[in-house]
């Protein structure tokens, strides 16, 4: 055979990686081949497969912590069971373990790509057979967590208060740090009187925890608010074309590595039963 006839010489490496490229370009008729009915037969049996549709919700904006938790929190138990209570067509027949986890997998959070990780804004994406049932199951989803994630009445008093209280600081602050600018005179001590002129660096670093403070009670206060949905669930009108593309993509990749793998072991074959000869 013309592999188990290759060279049997050792270049080092670089020689070795030549001798089998050389194999390779021998037989690429037989890998085009290969790659081509492989994608034919992937496409086909991706075509013969459930139509899928995709409904996408953006949401935001959200910080880097928010977006982990929110995340995980739309794919638990306590989000994804009511909405399986509601839909039970969802993968009929499976037990409520199956349908969980199937409907989990089905939610793709992620990152809009370009978002900052500071104010991002993120994609809620789901997958069905059916376009209509897509759509009401993300909509279905973002309506359990936002009243999973709205405070209980006590708590919002309490943040409102709270936030209230941070605004006044900062601009009690903002107002004192702006005089000590118009007056330069004010920052230095003067012994004679006894005055000891405030700390401005402080002020500052305190301003600006309180800003942050601030950030953090909004926050609080618009969870579970419908301001969060930048753009309510899509209704899909056209199929998914994706899963056929990748279905090829990844039939061809598979049958051209499973033939490249065989014709290196007939190539190092002969090579390793050389080196093992007294």
């Amino acid at each position: 055979m013309e592999l188990k006839n290759a060279r049997t010489a050792t270049h080092g490496p670089y020689g070795a990686l030549a001798d089998f490229g050389a194999v390779l370009l021998r037989r690429w008729k037989s890998i085009v081949a290969v790659a081509v009915i492989a994608s034919l037969a992937g496409a086909a049996i991706a075509l013969l497969m459930p139509r899928t549709f995709t409904s996408i919700a953006y949401l935001g904006p959200l910080d880097e912590a928010n977006g982990k938790s929110t995340g995980a929190i739309m794919r638990s138990p306590p989000i994804v069971d009511p909405v399986l209570a509601k839909f039970r067509d969802f993968r009929a027949g499976h037990s409520l373990d199956e349908r969980r986890a199937d409907l989990a997998a089905s939610l793709n959070w992620q990152l809009l790509r370009g978002s900052p990780l500071t104010s991002g804004l993120y994609t809620l994406e789901l997958q069905d057979t059916d376009a209509k049932r897509a759509q009401a199951i993300l909509n279905e989803v973002l309506d359990r967590w936002l009243e999973a994630s709205k405070p209980r009445p006590d708590t919002a008093v309490r943040l409102q208060k709270m936030l209230e209280a941070s605004e006044a600081q900062s601009a009690d602050l903002s107002q004192a740090i702006d005089e000590l600018k118009k007056r330069p005179d004010a920052m230095f001590a003067d012994s004679r009187g006894g005055y000891l002129p405030p700390n401005i660096v402080d002020m500052i670093k305190l301003r600006t925890e309180t800003a942050a403070r601030i950030l953090e009670l909004t926050a609080g206060l618009r969870a579970g608010s419908r301001d969060l949905i930048f753009s309510p669930p899509s209704l899909p009108d056209q199929p998914d074309g994706r899963g056929t593309t990748r279905f090829a993509l990844g039939s061809m990749l598979a049958a051209v590595g499973a033939l490249v793998l065989r014709y290196l072991c007939l190539w190092i074959g002969p090579r390793l039963s050389l080196k093992q000869r007294p």
